[in-house]
């Protein structure tokens, strides 16, 4: 009788042991797994502000060049949007449902060492993240040679995106700069 109340009890510690790391591996995910998500979000962003700088070289290195100047370059989209708004001459790439908060919420703030600005807003527990290139005073930009406004969304594949210096197209105007995507 002594043999089968002890081999009950290890049964019994047996499954209170297994709980209790069950319940230890809960929590650490628990607490771990919103740190990783932020850490991710946040090396989203910087990826993104890289992107969007190599775009804006592309931009003004083909205005640079003169009329007829083109370049090509591969943009890829994981997370966000890039909104080319060719009536306001502005380029955003949105990141909506962000753990990590960029910068300053509500504030719109200069990206240092760069031509972009970053408007971090709260949405709930998460951010919306919007980085900014204002070409409003420097070069009109079209998109497919059209004032219109353009989005393009996460893809599996790079967008090919292509910067053609249109040149001027009356004296008064400013350097007229096309981006369109490749077929």
């Amino acid at each position: 009788m002594l043999n089968k109340n002890n081999k009950a009890q290890v049964w019994v510690e047996t499954v209170i042991y297994t709980l209790i790391g069950l319940v230890l591996i809960g929590i650490v995910l628990a607490v771990a797994t919103p740190a990783i998500q932020k850490q991710k979000d946040k090396s989203t962003i910087e990826r993104t502000i890289d992107a969007m700088n190599e775009l804006d070289r592309n931009i003004l290195g083909v205005k640079g060049a003169g009329v007829a100047n083109t370049r090509e370059m591969s943009f890829s989209i994981g997370k966000g949007t890039l909104i080319v708004n060719s009536s306001n001459d502005k380029i955003f790439f949105q990141i909506d449902e962000s753990s990590y908060p960029y910068s300053e919420t509500g504030k719109s703030v200069d990206i240092p060492g760069t031509n972009q600005e970053v408007l971090t807003q709260k949405r709930g527990k998460k951010y919306l993240i919007t980085l900014t290139l204002d070409y409003s005073r420097k070069i009109d930009i079209t998109f497919n040679s059209k004032d219109e406004t353009k989005i393009l969304t996460q893809a599996s594949t790079p967008y090919v995106i292509i910067v053609e210096n249109n040149g001027l197209p009356d004296a008064e105007s400013l350097v007229n700069i096309d981006l369109y995507t490749a077929s």
